[in-house]
């Protein structure tokens, strides 16, 4: 019976296995490390992306559907006055945006206070995002009331290759016509 014919590693080669194979694991698990927090960061940016499109949608229906803003309107608050039973009623939705720095959320809300209602869109980067068009402006022209609604939106600031931008005009369509 001789002892030196029995096979195995040593420890030496087992050491060397083991830090090769760390090595190759930990680029494994890096690679799906950073695709499981790309498609992360993706389905946030999507999910604020149609959230703002269903803002933009609801807001260009109230506003179609509107016959003017009440006075004391922003950039960054309007309350239509809704058009019911052939003009305009006292029934009001108020659009807001509310936040700070390059973080702005925006809400709907019954009635003529911006009061945290609904809210409606996300990580908007600034708080002016309405520009109201009187009508017949330029004069002459003979135009509907426009409201303009113009939504950036970005996740990270930072980076602005990540920004995504929606703009309307919507018009008045119950808004007097002269």
């Amino acid at each position: 019976m001789l002892l030196r014919e029995e096979g195995g590693y040593s420890l030496i080669e087992l050491l060397t296995t083991m830090a090769i194979l760390s090595v190759i694991l930990g680029g494994v698990v890096t690679l799906f490390v950073a695709g499981s927090n790309a498609d992360a960061d993706m389905n946030r940016r999507y999910r604020a992306q149609y959230n703002a499109r269903l803002a933009l949608d609801r807001l260009r229906r109230d506003a179609h559907g509107a016959c003017g803003l009440a006075t004391g309107y922003t950039s960054s608050s309007v309350t239509l006055y809704q058009y019911s039973g052939g003009a305009c009623s006292s029934a009001t939705f108020t659009w807001c945006t509310i936040g700070s720095g390059t973080r702005y959320a925006l809400y709907r809300n019954s009635g003529t206070t911006c009061a945290v209602g609904p809210r409606y869109a996300d990580y908007l980067t600034t708080g002016a995002v309405f520009t109201y068009t009187p009508q017949n402006t330029p004069s002459g022209t003979y135009t509907l009331a426009r409201l303009t609604a113009d939504f950036q939106i970005n996740l990270t600031p930072t980076k602005t290759v990540n920004a995504y931008r929606l703009r309307d005009d919507v018009a008045f369509r119950n808004s007097p016509r002269s």
